[in-house]
């Protein structure tokens, strides 16, 4: 099949479309600042919270299956899995007759789900067009008996359904005979450099979607590996064309509007940076995917919507939004298995959305029984963990408490709250009231006033950190896929009595045989290696080495990796306890023998 018009991507800076005429080369792409969207635009999109990620193209035909076998990994992927020929991939595109496609039942699915928005493939990496684009024949209306405009039909219907619409677009393009030269020829990846060729395909690619397919919600760059040059350009005509249409961080070289985490990871804490979370219902390392398997092992239907239910929880209360993914089988129609999670997360949300829907993020450190979003005057404490006294502690929660009660049940009497130093405890039932997931509301007196904890000091002098109160920190940006990393390092927060020398010994394990790391007090560090046993099941207490903490009164104490590149993640490393134990009493200058 001869894919792509002759002479096409030479004509890429000037083509017609809808009736209008757009010059790329008239746009000055490279301004000096970059610039993003306004703070409205991405407050409105933040609050939607939810939206849903359709994987939808040519490769939904073989279903993860290429010859009769069974390929592992990712379905959406088989070009590269299965390392399929073009020439045999491409006659794919002459079966794809998905006649049972609707998009008015995608879009009503998606508002029973409680979702608000929706993204759909443009482009996948292997290069097959779900829109009409004029630049190549392999494309949804031209190369396949359909012979509709998939994207275009779509973002009708979430029109009329009054649903935001948004798009997904591959960098790399396994199709383009203009992109990178692989050796072999179907040695295919998703790191591909863009070469000066495949960089006018793409813009004028980004321009035709820009100005068909109705107002956007986002798009959803994926992958590749741009020049920052050229993640500018691709970002530029995106704004120029949609101004509110938001950029993932997918765009890389930090040229987009909001972050995107890797495929199905979360941050471990709030971050301040917007970002999405993109998640599929299948995690199995053989039978993961995205795009449609007819293999995929399908968990249980109670534990999926339940586990779902809670993500979304998590995200929501780390400041995130989360996408979650449908893959249509080739005649168009989602599976019941999928149709049937969504529904039953709908119903969850038709009761709980408002802890959810335009919520803040959880302004606690660390709550050990589950999550928590917040709006004016309300707390909602989403616990996963429903405490078998029936008694939930809030840590250093200091505002006056209006009313506490559950979301799903505003009628029954409000529970009692007492006071346990800086804490609140409310009194719940015995028994949790929904399984999937309870929201517990705390009517406050203005926004919370948060006395966070600290260990305190025994009277042996001893300091405990116990691992579970450990705050894990990650580093995020939009550099590239890569360049957002989670548990990098973790801190606790203390209170000293006395000032003094204090030996630092921690109870660990980790799979790794040794880890340098650096424990640090302010100035005071400690750089030394732990020694693992190699067996992850297995505890080892290890004596670090001794620190002089000169004053008395609050510290922190930060683990980290003494590395610097990508191994720096703590991940992997256990810890059950690190104790700082008192030597002797010590100023500046002065160390004086201790009688303890």
């Amino acid at each position: 099949m001869s894919s792509y018009r002759k002479g096409e991507t030479e004509r890429i800076g000037s083509f017609v479309l809808t009736g209008l005429i757009f010059t790329l080369t008239a746009f000055p792409l490279l301004a000096a600042t970059t610039i993003k969207a306004d703070k409205d635009t991405l407050r409105q999109w933040q609050d939607m919270k939810y939206g849903m990620f359709i994987h939808w193209g040519v490769y939904s035909i073989p279903a993860g299956i290429w010859k009769g076998e069974r390929v592992p990994r990712l379905g959406e992927q088989i070009m590269r899995h299965a390392k399929v020929p073009q020439e045999e991939y491409e006659q794919l595109a002459k079966q794809f007759n998905p006649a049972k496609f609707n998009t008015d039942a995608i879009v009503a699915l998606a508002k029973e789900a409680g979702m608000k928005y929706i993204v759909h493939t443009a482009k996948h990496h292997d290069g097959f067009n779900m829109y009409h684009t004029k630049l190549s024949n392999y494309n949804i209306v031209d190369a396949t008996p359909y012979g509709k405009d998939v994207l275009g039909e779509l973002a009708l219907a979430c029109k009329r359904g009054g649903i935001k619409f948004g798009i997904y677009y591959s960098t790399p393009d396994w199709h383009f005979p203009g992109a990178v030269k692989r050796n072999p020829p179907n040695n295919y990846s998703v790191h591909e450099k863009v070469t000066p060729e495949h960089e006018r395909y793409i813009l004028g690619q980004l321009a035709e979607l820009m100005t068909g397919y109705g107002p956007l919600v986002e798009i959803f760059f994926d992958m590749g590996s741009p020049t920052p040059e050229q993640s500018k350009k691709f970002a530029q005509t995106v704004r120029r064309l949609q101004p509110n249409c938001l950029i993932n961080g997918r765009v890389m070289n930090e040229q987009g509007d909001f972050l995107t985490m890797p495929d199905n990871k979360i941050p471990t804490e709030p971050i301040e940076l917007p970002w999405e979370a993109p998640a599929t219902l299948y995690l199995n390392s053989n039978s993961n995917t995205w795009g449609y398997k007819s293999w995929t092992e399908r968990p249980n239907l109670q534990e999926k919507v339940t586990e779902q239910i809670r993500l979304m929880a998590k995200i929501v209360s780390r400041g995130g939004n989360f996408l979650l993914n449908v893959g249509p089988k080739a005649d168009g129609t989602i599976i019941d298995y999928e149709v049937n999670v969504l529904k039953e997360i709908g119903k969850w949300l038709k009761v709980n959305g408002e802890a959810i829907y335009g919520t803040g993020p959880n302004p606690f450190r660390k709550l050990r029984w589950g999550h928590c979003t917040t709006k004016p005057g309300r707390v909602y404490l989403h616990v996963f963990d429903w405490p078998r006294d029936g008694e939930l502690t809030i840590p250093g929660l200091k505002n006056d408490v209006k009313k506490v009660y559950l979301l799903a049940d505003r009628s029954q009497e409000p529970f009692p709250v007492k006071r346990k130093d800086n804490d609140m405890v409310i009194k719940l039932p015995a028994d949790e009231p929904d399984a999937n997931l309870t929201v517990v509301v705390v009517e406050i007196a203005g926004s919370p006033n948060i006395v966070e904890p600290a260990a305190k000091q025994n009277d042996a002098g001893v300091v405990e950190l116990s691992g579970e109160d450990a705050i894990s920190h990650g580093e995020y940006s939009g550099v590239g896929y890569k360049s957002i990393r989670k548990d990098v390092w973790r801190s606790w927060d203390f209170e000293l009595s006395r000032a003094g020398s204090y030996e630092v010994q921690v109870t660990f394990r980790m799979g790794e045989l040794t880890k340098e790391l650096i424990f640090a007090v302010g100035e005071e560090k400690i750089t030394g290696g732990l020694s693992g046993t190699g067996r992850k099941a297995d505890w080892t207490t290890q004596k670090i080495g001794v620190m002089k903490l000169c004053s008395a009164g609050r510290y922190t104490l930060v683990l980290k990796s003494a590395k610097t590149e990508e191994s720096k993640s703590l991940s992997g490393i256990d810890i059950r306890t690190i104790k700082l134990v008192f030597l002797n009493h010590v100023r500046k200058g002065e160390t004086y023998e201790s009688n303890h």
